[in-house]
């Protein structure tokens, strides 16, 4: 039997926020390793966003030293194949009103997203999820943000890599 590994996705995205080696049996259940949620880093930064346990899931998957070591440039797709991402969010930006993505990727695409912004200034995480047009890149998100705080995005696209970006206004 072939090495295999478990990746953790995003759910609606399919994209990879880190991954697990193992020794077989059964694919566990994405509570008993991420319990609330799993802490998401790119590398670039010492800080985190946590992506809740109910944005996330498991799939095992053969084992791939790259997609090991650099999990954020990868998805899977339904057949359960690695999928690198060549396009990436490029840009962040906050103001106390609105989160500006900025996507360096194919001019009139849509496609899924996930925003999650956290910060001690905020009572909750702010999240968001949807379809978006990229071709009118950057987008804007609507929300309300507290100048003089460090806030920590988390924003990926759905067949595109992840930016996680630590910011302050």
């Amino acid at each position: 039997m072939a090495p295999k590994m478990i990746a953790i996705l995003v759910k609606d995205l399919r994209q990879v926020v880190g991954v697990l080696t193992r020794n077989g049996g059964a694919v566990p259940k994405v509570e008993e390793y991420a319990k609330s949620g799993i802490a998401v880093r790119d590398g670039t930064t010492a800080s985190s966003v946590t992506v809740p346990v109910e944005r996330l899931e498991l799939k095992e998957l053969d084992f791939a030293e790259d997609l090991l070591l650099n999990p954020h440039q990868y998805s899977v797709d339904a057949n359960a194949n690695r999928v690198a991402h060549p396009d990436a969010i490029s840009g962040l930006a906050l103001t106390a009103s609105q989160l500006r993505v900025t996507f360096d990727g194919p001019p009139n695409a849509t496609g899924k997203y996930y925003v999650r912004v956290e910060s001690d200034s905020l009572a909750q995480p702010f999240e968001a999820a949807g379809e978006v047009d990229f071709g009118a890149s950057p987008w804007v998100l609507p929300g309300n943000f507290q100048s003089g705080s460090e806030h920590k995005i988390y924003a990926a696209i759905a067949g595109h890599r992840p930016m996680i970006g630590v910011t302050s206004f």
